[in-house]
């Protein structure tokens, strides 16, 4: 796993989606896989929400990170609703000066180091790289475009946020 972190970050996802299952040292189809020839639109919402519930940079593995890739974590369905709210499209450097302003402001970080801001910003560009890689947008001229299904999921990314605050 630690030779091909991009197949460990896959595998993690596909166990908690439940499309795979662990039993002892075998790995079988789990709960869900059947939703992927079945219905595959269903599977890759299943997919899409479990990777905001446990973080779109590898928040499978908590802990070995700096603490502010979690609130970026946190971060990413917000991103994806407020992208929507304003039309579904927005610069990518209005998403990266948003992102550096929180972790700076949350972790007291001097707002003009270029060192840390710059680690923010490659996060910022990982996490909108995983979005694409699942059909939820693309980049275009240095925007940010939701698509049909990155619209889809901004709109459960909204859902998800107001049932945490009911909690």
């Amino acid at each position: 796993m630690d030779d091909l972190p991009d197949v460990a970050h896959v595998y993690r996802w596909a166990i908690a989606a439940e499309f795979l299952t662990a039993r002892g040292t075998k790995i079988v189809a789990g709960r869900c896989a059947g939703d992927l020839k079945r219905d595959p639109l269903s599977a890759w919402f299943k997919a899409a929400t479990t990777l905001l519930e446990h973080g779109i940079l590898d928040g499978f593995q908590r802990g070995w990170r700096k603490s502010y890739v979690e609130l970026l974590d946190a971060g990413a369905g917000p991103i994806l609703e407020a992208i929507l709210e304003v039309g579904g499209e927005a610069p990518l450097t209005a998403i990266e000066d948003l992102a550096w302003e929180q972790v700076a402001r949350v972790y007291s970080y001097d707002p003009d180091d270029d060192a840390d801001r710059q680690h923010v910003v490659r996060l910022v560009k990982a996490m909108m790289t995983q979005f694409a890689d699942i059909g939820t947008l693309t980049c275009q001229d240095a925007n940010v475009v939701l698509t049909g299904l990155g619209n889809a999921l901004a709109s459960a990314a909204a859902v998800m946020s107001s049932d945490e605050h009911l909690d």
